[in-house]
């Protein structure tokens, strides 16, 4: 909840102003009293924003209560990001499904992108992939343009959905965010701006968006650690040293991480071998079977590969995560 100050010169108006806001976002507290603390104050006072910058907006222009929503939480993103983007996201109902890992080789993005097929052939739910490898792999999976999304984002001040025809898609329906022709260019974001653009994708009417982070942890990363629905992380038939240490990383040092983390041994690895079909389940491990099919250059969920992802599912159908 931001706590927001309205100080207008018009008292009227700043009545007004409240109740519009109170009205149009659950996310958003009004406050008209001059003596309760806020986090955002919104005033047509050169004076007054000069004073609170940069917790203050200065509304010298005519904006929609919509405009000015955004305008408070672009305002709140720069001072706390993670608030921002958890009162937004849930406006829009986007589940947040991160697939994680500590080293690669594992089937992260395979898990992930068949995860997207599932959710959207099978249930007929509005998905949206996004990769945030240093050379993002979308496009083994997903076909269209790269120029027009990256410019919306730059472009557009007000949080507002993007534009169905600038994501990516694949023959199912699915959707996904290009990444730039060469180097992902969603990881030269700052943390600020990276958060605004999954703000973007949030507001697009997407029931889940599907984050493949690959291996390895930064910022961005972490912010979406402290905020998403679910964790799938992945890692081989034995737990690596360095996967253990993420997830104490993750135990330790991130708010409300219990109950959220799937552990999932992944047999879809270029490594698999035919010895490891004798390798005993864990009872607190998900695991996905290997299925041949994936010898191919596509992703395939009709097969013993398919049915682990559709565990995968139901296992967050369970956890309140996916949509009804």
């Amino acid at each position: 909840m931001i706590k927001t100050a309205i100080h207008f010169k018009d008292k009227e108006f700043e009545r007004r102003i409240s109740e519009a806001l109170a009205s149009s976002h659950s996310g958003i507290l009004p406050i008209i009293s001059r003596e309760e603390p806020f986090d955002i104050i919104v005033s047509d006072s050169e004076e007054v924003a000069s004073k609170y910058a940069p917790r203050s907006i200065l509304l010298n222009i005519p904006l929609s209560v919509t405009e000015l929503v955004s305008e408070i939480f672009e305002t709140s993103m720069r001072q706390c990001g993670k608030v921002n983007i958890i009162a937004n996201r849930r406006k829009g109902k986007s589940n947040i499904v991160l697939f994680c890992s500590a080293e690669g080789g594992v089937g992260c993005t395979t898990a992930a992108v068949g995860l997207c097929r599932e959710l959207r052939r099978y249930r007929g739910h509005n998905v949206c992939y996004v990769n945030l490898e240093p050379f993002g792999s979308e496009r083994k999976y997903f076909a269209g343009e790269d120029e027009r999304f990256s410019y919306f984002i730059e472009k557009t001040k007000y949080m507002k959905p993007v534009p169905d025809e600038f994501f990516l898609s694949d023959i199912y329906g699915a959707r996904a965010v290009p990444t730039g022709g060469r180097c992902n260019e969603l990881l030269f974001k700052s943390n600020d701006n990276f958060l605004r653009t999954i703000n973007l994708i949030c507001e697009s009417g997407f029931d889940y968006i599907i984050v493949d982070t690959g291996s390895g942890i930064n910022e961005n990363i972490l912010s979406l650690v402290n905020f998403a629905d679910h964790i799938c992380f992945f890692y081989k038939e034995e737990p690596a040293i360095r996967g253990k240490k993420m997830l104490a990383y993750f135990e330790d040092n991130l708010k409300d991480i219990n109950g959220k983390i799937i552990r999932i041994k992944n047999f879809v690895s270029p490594n698999w071998t035919e010895q490891d079909d004798n390798i005993e389940k864990s009872s607190e491990d998900l695991l996905l079977e290997y299925d041949r099919t994936l010898q191919s250059e596509d992703v395939y969920i009709d097969g013993a590969f398919g049915l682990g992802i559709k565990e995968i599912a139901s296992l967050l159908s369970i956890h309140n995560i996916l949509v009804n």
